[in-house]
Parts: structure tokens; sequence; C-alpha cells
């Protein structure tokens, strides 16, 4: 059973305030050196497609090439809106932030949580959030979840989902838009 694309932006959102299953603390000792490895490899990768930029040859005497790895995702021309950005809340600490990948017709989610400033209230974070959202998502619903409140809405080619609550002790902001279809010129 897979989870609705609507739904997995709130998902990640209650794994991010503490409602979904916790992420373990470190990677396990095999992890940790497979994870060593591939950085090793790819900073050995690194230094020979430097060396092939700089006209260096292998131990033959021909040019290395190196081409880059093909980049899945989300098209590069498409632009985030203009809220979308992790200077949204003065003086906030970034979390996480990412994409998933572009689906068959290239559109995707974008997610960014944030611990807010020491003294910012939820009543704060949520009236920025109608402030700077609400110019280009002027139907916001908002509800209050108990321990954060939720924002919602559409736009024209994309929807939100935008929460405020306090997670490990900070208030923290949690901002998220799916493409549900492609701007013009995207």
């Amino acid at each position: 059973m897979s989870t609705p694309p609507r739904a997995t932006p709130l998902l990640l959102a209650a794994s991010l305030f503490g409602c979904g299953p916790a992420a373990p603390a470190s990677p396990a000792p095999a992890e940790a050196s497979a994870a060593g490895g591939a950085e090793k490899a790819a900073a050995a990768a690194s230094d020979e497609a430097s060396d092939a930029d700089k006209g260096g040859a292998d131990k033959g005497g021909a040019a290395v090439r190196l081409s880059a790895p093909e980049r899945r995702g989300p098209d590069a021309s498409i632009r985030d809106p203009s809220w979308f950005r992790t200077t949204i809340f003065s003086g906030a600490t970034i979390v996480k932030e990412g994409r998933s990948p572009a689906d068959e017709n290239g559109l995707f989610a974008s997610q960014i949580t944030m611990q807010l400033a020491d003294g910012t209230t939820r009543e704060a974070c949520v009236e920025h959030l109608k402030e700077t959202v609400g110019a280009d998502v002027p139907d916001l619903a908002i509800e209050d979840q108990g321990d954060r409140t939720a924002l919602s809405g559409s736009a024209e080619h994309y929807t939100v989902t935008l929460l405020c609550g306090e997670a490990k002790g900070k208030m923290t902001a949690y901002i998220s838009y799916r493409w549900t279809s492609l701007p013009a010129g995207g």
C-alpha cells in the first residue's frame, strides 16, 4: 500500500516533530565504513577529474576523462515559489531541507524544517507564515492540532503544507510545497 503524494509532506513533518519513528542516532559500523569508502572513492574521482581537466594522464599516457553521473530529479529551470527560502524566518537555524525525486511528469515536493529564534511563539510563527505565504496562497486553512498549528492551501501550480510547533524544546517551522502542474516556461 503506498502513501498518497499529498500525505507525504505531512508524514515527513510528523517524523520531524517527534510523531513518527525515530532515526538511528548514528549509522551502524558497516554503514559508516561503507560511507567512508564512498567518500574516499568520490575524493579520488574528484582528484582524477581535476588531473584530467589540467591535461593529466593516467599511467598509460592517455588523458583520464570522467563524466559526471546522470543527475536525476526536478528540472533545474523550475523556480521555487518566492516565499520558499531558508531565510523566510530571520535568525532561524536550518534543521533539514530536501526535495523529492521528480515524478514522470517532472513534479516534485520541497521542504525545509528550521528551528526559530529563541523567544519566537507559535502565534508569531503562524502570523509570519500567513503574511509571507498568504501573498501567493491567499486561502490558507489554519488548523490547531493541539501541540502545533498547521496551515495548508493551494496556489495555481502547487499545494502548501506549513507547520509551527515546538520540537525538542525549540519553536520549529516546517514549510513545504508540492507541484501539482508545471508553471509556464517550466
